[in-house]
């Protein structure tokens, strides 16, 4: 495929640097319409199963509260009661027999506007034994479609903790936090919550400066510029992790704007785009 390089005409445009802007919070944003401020509530069929939105909404004795959640059923078992998600948490779900569900429990957001996001948030799984004698913990990550952002496997008493992810998402992306149950679901409780920032809202905004021996190189500063492009272009040559920034170049192609491990002008054309595009 034939790509033409533009000229660099970004001189010295200034960005729409909403740092720590808010705009999205797991749980004053919890409600009872999927897809509402770009929130999706669902579940998998083990890890590899397609994302399936949770089709219940109330409350009901299956959690022990008065908390409205997202669930499955409610068929007056714990078999029928176990996968859901609340505003603060949830339950995942597994089977001990027939017919082998396993259930992740997967909260989403659809990405609004390419940026560098920082997420924040609580994540844990204590919860009290209730004489079972099983209570393994839960495996929590935070995702992007192909790339893991962060993981944590509890032990069934990890007490609340928080987390911190910050990461360049491209618009419309979906950024999970799936949670899903290990050996045995007893007891597998969880906590997590986020709160959702834009870090920086220039993504090819990099740095003050290209010469290594100046004060601000590699630190955005706001204003998107050539001294960027030419940082960019010192991290490709040197084949530097850092400029790992995307599957494809293509808008609308799997894994647009989500890094792959892989280094190739792909990347290096998805950066000219994003520059190109200015802030």
């Amino acid at each position: 495929m034939n790509r033409t390089t533009p000229a660099l005409v970004v001189v010295g445009a200034a960005c729409a640097f909403a740092s720590a802007q808010i705009v999205a919070d797991s749980v004053s944003q919890f409600g009872g319409t999927q897809g509402s401020v770009g929130w999706e509530y669902g579940f998998t069929e083990g890890a590899a199963g397609p994302f399936t939105r949770l089709p219940n909404f109330g409350v009901w004795p299956g959690v022990n509260s008065n908390e409205p959640v997202w669930y499955v059923a409610f068929g007056g078992t714990p078999e029928d009661a176990n996968t859901h998600l609340s505003a603060t948490g949830g339950h995942p779900h597994l089977d001990a027999g027939p017919p082998g569900r396993e259930h992740h429990v997967v909260r989403r957001w659809i990405v609004p506007e390419t940026a560098v996001y920082r997420v924040t948030g609580l994540f844990g799984d204590y919860t009290p034994d209730f004489g079972t004698g099983i209570h393994d913990g839960v495996l929590g990550e935070i995702r992007l479609p192909g790339l893991v952002l962060w993981s944590l496997s509890t032990t069934g008493t990890t007490a609340d903790a928080p987390y911190q992810v910050e990461h360049a998402m491209p618009m419309g992306a979906t950024l999970e936090f799936a949670v899903s149950p290990k050996a045995s679901q007893h007891n597998d409780r969880f906590t997590f919550t986020a709160m959702i920032e834009v870090a920086r809202a220039c993504v090819p905004d990099v740095t003050a400066t290209a010469n290594p021996f100046v004060a601000g190189f590699g630190e955005p500063d706001g204003v998107l510029s050539n001294e960027d492009f030419f940082y960019y272009l010192l991290l490709f040559s040197a084949s530097d992790p850092l400029a790992d920034w995307t599957h494809a170049a293509s808008p609308g192609s799997v894994g647009y704007g989500i890094p792959n491990g892989v280094l190739n002008n792909e990347d290096f054309f998805y950066d000219l785009s994003l520059f190109a595009a200015g802030c």
